[in-house]
């Protein structure tokens, strides 16, 4: 359980360089631990300030898992619609959800999928 957590937060820190890329951002940008989370939210459209109050107010709520697995269900999906155009999107939501070190990387290095601005 412990390394396939590790293969996922490795392949999605990895990944963000090139997806922060593909959205038109400077690649390095990806690599700076809280500018690339920054970067991830204006690229996903999810305001920043939404994930400081959703931290900030899971310290006083209780079920914090469930509002963390929420978050861990729906972000690689959004991810996937951010960059895949095709009939296979809801295929590669499904895998970077249940493997995300196989999908992350297939997203970010082909040069098919690229990011369109909502």
């Amino acid at each position: 359980m412990v390394i396939y957590l590790l293969l996922n937060f490795i392949s999605l820190y990895l990944c963000s360089c090139m997806f922060i890329y593909k959205a038109g951002y400077k690649l390095y940008y990806g690599l700076i631990p809280l500018v690339n989370i920054y970067y991830m939210c204006k690229i996903l459209n999810i305001h920043p300030l939404i994930l400081i109050i959703l931290g900030l107010l899971l310290i006083f709520i209780p079920y914090k898992n469930l509002i963390a697995t929420i978050m861990y269900i729906f972000i690689p999906f959004l991810i996937v619609d951010a960059f895949v155009y095709s009939n296979i999107s809801m295929f590669y939501g499904i895998l970077a959800l249940v493997l995300p070190f196989v999908a992350f990387p297939i997203i970010a290095m082909k040069g098919d999928y690229q990011y369109a601005i909502y």
